[in-house]
Order: structure tokens, then sequence, then C-alpha cells
């Protein structure tokens, strides 16, 4: 089941997926830039997520990197972003229907919240489905929702309409968790299929709340009153 969550998060692992125009400031590049094949990266240091590497893949057939939603090359402002180089670029497909595969490895036993980036230069978007398989979940039947592809256009009369979509998953510590990005109607954009895809990602790990300590030091202080 999704969990939709507005508790605070730490220890965020972000990653561009694509950088065709320049990776975003502060966050990981993913390995790989022919087009054509899986991109992989593999990250260490995020002891909060894993005790060892994380490793992210993105696959699918036609999937390359793509530059056109910033004309002018990474650093032009998309209005009411500060994530330029993250939107200037995209990792895409311009095949009719299929997927994009995108498997998390390596993620210690908890619950993790996951951020998704769409948004494509495109007069006409399709639409896309996620799907997730995680400890939760047998094969794709954890279903995140159906959603129009964002679009973006650089530049002071531009348009910034990016899709944003937040959803938790639980790892069981041994097995990947999966996600799928499918296509359901083409845009006009493209030959064949119309682009869409993924512009990055981000895992982060939960933090307690502020209801949880007060609840859990009110506690302790009626706990203490009892004895």
């Amino acid at each position: 089941m999704a969990v939709f969550s507005s508790s605070a998060y730490a220890a965020t692992l972000q990653i561009d997926f694509s950088s065709d125009a320049g990776t975003q400031v502060g966050w990981e590049g993913l390995g790989g830039t022919a087009d054509g094949t899986p991109k992989s990266g593999a990250f260490s240091g995020y002891t909060d997520l894993a005790a060892g590497n994380i490793t992210v893949t993105v696959a699918g057939t036609g999937l390359f990197n793509r530059g056109h939603n910033n004309s002018t090359g990474a650093g032009s402002d998309f209005v009411g972003t500060d994530l330029d180089a993250l939107y200037a670029d995209i990792l895409a497909r311009n095949t009719a229907g299929g997927t994009i595969n995108l498997t998390i490895a390596g993620l210690a036993v908890g619950t993790y919240q996951i951020t998704t980036h769409h948004l494509i230069n495109t007069p006409s978007p399709g639409t896309f489905a996620l799907d997730v398989q995680d400890a939760d979940s047998a094969s794709f039947s954890q279903s995140i929702g159906t959603f129009t592809q964002g679009t973006g256009v650089s530049g002071a009369s531009g348009s910034f309409n990016p899709n944003v979509i937040t959803f938790d998953v639980v790892s069981n510590g041994t097995d990947p968790v999966l996600v799928r990005m499918t296509q359901v109607t083409a845009s006009s954009g493209g030959n064949t299929g119309g682009w869409y895809g993924f512009n990055g990602m981000e895992i982060a790990v939960p933090e307690p709340s502020s209801a949880v300590l007060f609840g859990l030091g009110t506690l302790g202080f009626l706990l203490r009153r009892r004895r």
C-alpha cells in the first residue's frame, strides 16, 4: 500500500538521472551516457539508508539521455525552481508503449520515502502510470497512480509544471525495490510514441515526528508519576 507522508525526512540520497545538460549541484549523477543502454550508479556514505552501497539502475528499450528541455543549456531559468540542471535534461524514451524500469538495491530493512521528478518540453504531453514492487507488494501490485507528463519551458515567459510524486516503499533488506513507469497515452511530440521519462529521484528515511516525540515524553512522565 502506498503511504503518503508529511513527516520530516533526513539522510536524503538525491540522484540526477541524466547529465546531458549538466548534473544538478548537490545531487549524485547516474552513470552511463550511451543511448539505448541501462544507466547505473552505486552510492556510498548514506549510512541511515544502507550499511553498504545503494545501487540504482534505470533501464528500458529506447532509453536515452535527452537535453531538449532547456534550449540554452544547463543554468537557464525554469520559472519557480532552483533545480535548473535537474529539469534541463531527462532520461527519456521515445517509443510507443513499454516501460522505464527503476531498480533500487541495497536499502536496509525499513520504510523509505521516494520522490520522483518528471518534466518534459512537449506541447501536448501524454500520461504515464507508476507502479511499485517492494516488501509489501507482490509483483507490481502497488499502484501509485496515473499522471499527465509534467511540462516546462525555460525563460521568463515559460511555464513550469513538473510532476513531483512522493510515496513510501518498504525494504526487507534483501530484495530490491522496483519502480515501473509505463506510458499510458503517448504525447504528440517525437516521431513514434512521444517523449516521456524521469529527470531524477530522491530516497529519504523518516525521522520521528514531533508528535511521536511528544507522546513518548508524556508516557515517560506518567510512568514516573505512577512509580
